[in-house]
């Protein structure tokens, strides 16, 4: 299984998603995938193993902010070194580019700042 966790960078108000390279059902088995973009689940193909390429659409409050992005995919079988799998976005409901480096950024969780919070009753 493969996570990412980050943050990404929109274009635009509106984007939509897409998953692609997902490896088809090959004896009742597909690769299944997951996208949260700013904590809501946008693509869900865990248990319903619906299309190859699902798509997803998330309307921003800016269109030019910077949100979480989470993604998870589950490899079902053996593929080539060449097939990759991408998360693209676009201004459509098609989209056709992968998400450029530059509009995505890692995170890092920090245990033990400064500014964690203590609540006790």
């Amino acid at each position: 299984m493969i996570r990412f966790n980050g943050m990404y960078k929109t274009k635009s108000a509106q984007r939509y998603f897409k998953w692609a390279g997902i490896a088809g059902a090959t004896n009742g088995k597909m690769d299944r995938v997951r996208l949260w973009v700013d904590n809501k689940l946008i693509i869900d193909q865990w248990t319903s193993l619906k299309v190859a390429e699902p798509t997803g659409g998330y309307l921003f409050d800016s269109a030019s902010g910077i949100y979480d992005i989470h993604a998870e995919i589950l490899r079902t079988k053996a593929t080539d070194e060449d097939d990759t799998v991408a998360v693209k976005d676009g201004a459509t409901a098609t989209p056709g580019d992968t998400i450029a480096t530059d509009y995505l950024y890692f995170t890092e969780t920090i245990s033990g700042s400064p500014y964690a919070v203590t609540v006790s009753t």
